[in-house]
């Protein structure tokens, strides 16, 4: 049997369409394992797990969602969010939060100017403003 977050998923940040592109997760592992599974147009990896939780309180809430994709070795992507089910039990909507992580440590070793500091930290909050915010996942 198919593991119930088998899907490709549109994914949007701030309801617009995410930059990175939708989630395929056709190929994920029976115990949520998210590794063979793929983000954005160029099927790029993504690590992560989807664990069941039962929630009495939120009884639709069916998994916890966390992926993770490292673009570079100073970028990454962090998804996390709540796989919600319908009335019939079937999930039709991962609600959550997408944080980009952007570090100069792929600079280490250098010395940066006092200017170029601050360029980068400029540059990477501009990048976190784009790309951050309320995630959604649906199914197309």
């Amino acid at each position: 049997m198919a593991h119930p977050l088998a899907f490709v998923w549109k994914s949007k940040v701030k309801s617009s369409a995410d930059k990175h592109g939708d989630f395929d997760l056709r190929d994920i592992a029976a115990n949520g394992d998210l590794s063979s599974c793929t983000h954005g147009p160029n099927k790029d990896r993504i690590t992560g797990v989807a664990d069941e939780i039962n929630v009495p309180e939120a009884p639709t809430a069916k998994f916890l969602v966390q992926i993770d994709q490292d673009v570079t070795s100073t970028f990454h992507l962090h998804y996390r969010g709540v796989a919600i089910a319908a009335a019939n039990g079937e999930i039709h909507a991962i609600v959550g939060f997408k944080r980009v992580a952007a570090e100069a440590s792929g600079l280490r070793g250098q010395k940066l100017t006092k200017e170029a500091e601050e360029a980068v930290k400029l540059a990477l909050e501009e990048l976190r403003t784009q790309e951050e915010g309320t995630w959604t996942g649906t199914q197309p």
